[in-house]
């Protein structure tokens, strides 16, 4: 009986340290769910909405156009009124702008004296003409 007794103590006690150390080194199986596999990532979430995104850039440089409008006045003068933006479509014949009339209705107004002026210098050079071929 005593070499059975130390064999049945010494199972006991294999016994109870093959316990111990499965209580020791497991758990409950949510804790073994949660430590299985790869670690997962925290990811968060938003409502997808609109909003207006302003995208600018500055840069040195030139702008060349593939095509060149030409642009010619017909008259010189100040600036009164601008009927177009950058940008704007325009088409032959539209009114770009107006030119400020004064120093035109002034030329004009000089003009027409300097006419006057040599119509009535034409008229007395024609009278002494006259005068000269009767004498």
């Amino acid at each position: 009986m005593g070499c059975s007794f130390k064999r049945v103590s010494g199972l006991a006690v294999s016994g109870v340290i093959v316990v111990g150390l499965l209580v020791g080194c497991g758990g409950s199986e949510a804790e073994n769910d949660e430590g299985s596999g790869p670690r997962g990532t925290l990811i968060s979430t938003t409502e997808v909405g609109r909003e207006l995104v302003e995208d600018v850039e500055r840069t040195i440089g030139q702008i060349h156009s593939r095509t060149s409008p030409t642009l010619t006045a017909e008259a010189s003068g100040q600036i009164k009124r601008i009927h177009v933006d950058a940008g704007d479509e325009v088409a032959e014949g539209d009114l770009l702008l107006e030119l400020d009339p004064e120093p035109h209705e002034l030329a004009v107004a000089a003009a027409s004296a300097e006419v006057r002026r040599l119509d009535v210098t034409l008229r007395n050079r024609e009278r002494e003409l006259a005068r000269h071929e009767q004498l």
